[in-house]
């Protein structure tokens, strides 16, 4: 009886963590805000296809974004278009928690295929902003 109650109970504690993920583009949609050497970066998911981001260097793109979350980690591609150009940039995702994610950037043009930092990589830890009413 007593195998049978932990078991339940670590069940119990398993789903209830990954509910409490970001699993879906849904999770997602909002401000997001993450800093790194005392310069602050800004995700902000708009919907289901539209990103604004902020890099802490002040660079800014108005742009599209998909995500894959079969993936694992999460595959994240920005989207910026001006003009009649296009440039993809490809990154991860690691979820820590239902308010929290960490995201790694490559500077090469080819994604990295897992969080291992390297010179060609930038990650910043991102936490949703809370919408005040």
């Amino acid at each position: 009886m007593k195998k049978t109650l932990c078991i339940f109970l670590l069940l119990l504690l398993f789903v209830a963590s990954v509910s409490s993920q970001i699993s879906s583009v849904k999770d997602l949609i909002g401000k997001w805000t993450g800093t790194t050497l005392g310069k602050t970066g800004i995700l902000e998911f708009l919907d289901s296809t539209h990103v604004n981001v902020t890099f802490p260097d002040g660079t800014f793109i108005k742009g599209l974004y998909s995500i894959d979350f079969t993936k694992n980690p999460i595959w994240i591609d920005i989207i910026n278009i001006k003009g009649n150009q296009k440039s993809t940039l490809e990154g991860l995702i690691k979820v820590i928690d239902k308010t929290t994610f960490r995201w790694m950037i490559t500077h090469s043009g080819t994604r990295p295929k897992d969080f291992s930092p390297n010179k060609n990589t930038s990650t910043l830890t991102f936490k949703k902003k809370s919408m005040s009413p």
